[in-house]
């Protein structure tokens, strides 16, 4: 009876040397895979490639304004027995060159439509801090009634004292 227990155990031996041969290799695969990936990142590192390459940004030409200065405003505020006053200095900022071409040709205009439209406006509007961009849009609206299509421009307050 002995000579049968014998191989039965060698059998049940065999497989955890079968298992632990396995888990080696699994292992081992393991270990290579994770080398690889390190050598590889080491390598892309000191070479500057791959995810490690400088990243190229793309260079959006700067849309550069011409400045069109218009001289100092003075107006008088639309206020009843009131002597407030409002000196203004604006610069208006074109994309298109063509733009100041056509403001240069209409400057008195201009200038005629933003006193009015300033001289509308009552203390009320123009006073609080906040309401410039109010203000710049609706000179802006006025300015680009005497042009068909309207221009492209910006308003920019230099000075802006009410008194």
């Amino acid at each position: 009876m002995a000579a049968k227990n014998e191989p039965v155990a060698n059998v049940a031996a065999e497989q955890p040397k079968k298992k632990n041969n396995l888990l080696k290799i699994i292992i081992i695969i393991i270990l290579v895979i994770v080398l690889l990936l390190g050598g590889f990142t080491a390598i892309a590192f000191f070479t500057k490639s791959f995810f490690f390459a400088p990243r190229e940004t793309k260079i959006t030409a700067e849309i550069k304004e011409t400045m069109y200065p218009l001289e100092t405003f003075i107006v008088n505020l639309d206020e009843k027995g009131s002597k407030k006053y409002l000196k203004i200095s604006i610069v208006i900022g074109c994309v298109n060159k063509k733009d100041v071409k056509l403001i240069s040709e209409k400057e008195m205009q201009i200038r005629d439509t933003i006193i009015s439209t300033l001289r509308e406006q009552g203390l009320d509007r123009l006073a609080p801090a906040g309401n410039e961009e109010q203000i710049k849009q609706s000179l802006n609206k006025a300015i680009n009634t005497l042009y068909d299509p309207d221009l492209d421009i910006k308003l920019y307050f230099t000075e802006y004292i009410i008194q």
